[in-house]
């Protein structure tokens, strides 16, 4: 009897481990082509302190609740961090920009708590001074 508990217990624990590392990520995409303008941000996703470093990790743009650019994070040598590289697109400018973060691996969505308003072909952050 011990021995069969012993076995459920494992089971259950490897499947909510390997449910957790294999997370469904959100469906974020949007078309370039609904769009005139752009603006691209450089960023570095970081979530009640903890910088995320997955390259499932994602950061997405969103004017008034209308997905408007994704990114993931990518690893760059050189700064030894991890970076979004995201193209966020309009019709206008002086829209209001709202980010919504997405935890890999604890498979959640935050909302970000910078926002900006959208610029027709400015370049927000880099590398080493990310937004």
């Amino acid at each position: 009897m011990k021995i069969r508990t012993f076995h459920f217990l494992l089971v259950v624990f490897i499947g909510f481990f390997s449910l957790k590392s294999n997370a469904q990520d959100p469906n974020w995409s949007v078309n370039p082509s609904n769009y005139q303008f752009s603006a691209t941000y450089t960023t570095f996703l970081n979530v009640f302190g903890d910088n995320l470093n997955n390259t499932n990790d994602k950061v997405a743009a969103f004017v008034n609740g209308e997905i408007r650019g994704v990114g993931n994070l990518v690893y760059v040598a050189s700064a030894d961090k991890y970076v979004a590289y995201l193209t966020v697109y309009a019709n206008t400018t002086g829209e209001s920009i709202n980010f919504k973060i997405y935890n890999s691996l604890s498979d959640t969505v935050y909302n970000a708590v910078q926002t900006d308003t959208f610029k027709v072909d400015v370049n927000v952050g880099s590398v080493f001074q990310s937004f």
